[in-house]
């Protein structure tokens, strides 16, 4: 059940990352020098490695760890006949999301490698501290995405950048919101999201808890690969907000609905193996469209006093689901 196939062929290896990205991200990270042409090549190294091909039983797989047990990913016959008219079952965003946070993991893991030599001494490392993604296309079974980032550069003390992934017409199956940069990268974290306040406040559109073991982290990792150097990954704490929301959907219509059409998160503090609570409020109004109807939600996991990650997420429904 391996999320990567392993057919290395032209065709399914990521394109080279041009020389003057590579050069805006080592100025960016603060990589100087005779090092930036070895750090280049261990970036292109990296990068320049399989696309991305998920494999149908690994849909079947994950939709247990996430606990996501949507059909439209599961059954052909239902995401076809479905309101969003898909061709064959895609990939959960949830599991897409989780692979840009692998992907992003290992990138920082060699910028924080050459900053170690770069200084002559243990320096303050990036961390992974928000990632948003829009799902412009459905991922299917055996299908590749490959991976492709640009626009490096330092914004209000953070390292971000753009990350897109392409399928084989080059039209993107995932993109930042609005064309901003998706993925920041910190020496330190947010450590409160900016509308906490409004959780504790009121009463959220949805509030529920979940509790993640050491069994089901290994299950994560055997659906996206093997684990990265972060211990527990911010993007399986965030694949409970969709869960969350498909069990509300299925009390309030007898059936499990709805695609994940984006998300925006910040992360505050590293999860761990235990018991999570979710929080989600309407973040405005809803957009009614012919054949789904648009939800955006602000999105709050915590684990006891600790906030993990929040944001705002955007849920398409079936005309006929209405959540407030």
């Amino acid at each position: 059940m391996d999320a990567v196939s392993e057919n290395m062929g032209g065709d399914r290896i990521n394109k080279r990352i041009d020389e003057g990205t590579l050069a805006q991200l080592a100025s960016a990270a603060g990589i100087s020098g005779e090092r930036q042409e070895a750090f280049a090549a261990a970036v292109q190294a990296y990068h320049t490695g399989p696309k991305l091909v998920i494999e149908r039983d690994t849909l079947k797989f994950w939709a247990n760890v996430a606990r996501d047990r949507n059909p439209i990913h599961l059954y052909p016959i239902y995401a076809q006949e479905s309101e969003f008219e898909f061709k064959d079952t895609p990939a959960h965003a949830t599991l897409i999301a989780a692979h840009v946070e692998q992907y992003i993991n290992g990138l920082a893991s060699i910028v924080n490698r050459f900053l170690d030599g770069e200084q002559g001494a243990q320096v303050e490392k990036f961390e992974y501290a928000g990632q948003n993604l829009s799902f412009k296309r459905p991922l299917y079974p055996d299908k590749t995405l490959e991976w492709t980032f640009s626009e490096p550069k330092i914004s209000d003390g953070a390292l971000v950048l753009s990350l897109s992934g392409v399928n084989e017409k080059g039209k993107p199956i995932v993109e930042p919101i609005d064309k901003k940069p998706n993925v920041v990268l910190r020496r330190s974290p947010l450590l409160s999201p900016p509308y906490l306040g409004r959780f504790v406040g009121e009463s959220p559109l949805i509030k529920d808890s979940a509790r993640l073991t050491s069994d089901e982290l290994k299950d994560f990792y055997r659906c996206i690969g093997k684990p990265s150097a972060v211990e527990f990954p911010f993007m399986y704490a965030a694949a409970l907000v969709p869960s969350a929301l498909l069990e509300f959907i299925r009390a309030k219509t007898g059936k499990y609905q709805g695609v994940y059409a984006s998300q925006d998160f910040m992360f505050h503090n590293p999860p761990k193996i235990g018991e999570f609570q979710i929080l989600i409020h309407l973040a405005g109004a809803p957009v009614f469209k012919r054949r789904y109807n648009e939800y955006p939600l602000n999105a709050l996991v915590m684990q006891g006093d600790s906030p993990i990650l929040s944001g705002e997420v955007v849920c398409n429904t079936g005309p006929s689901v209405k959540l407030v």
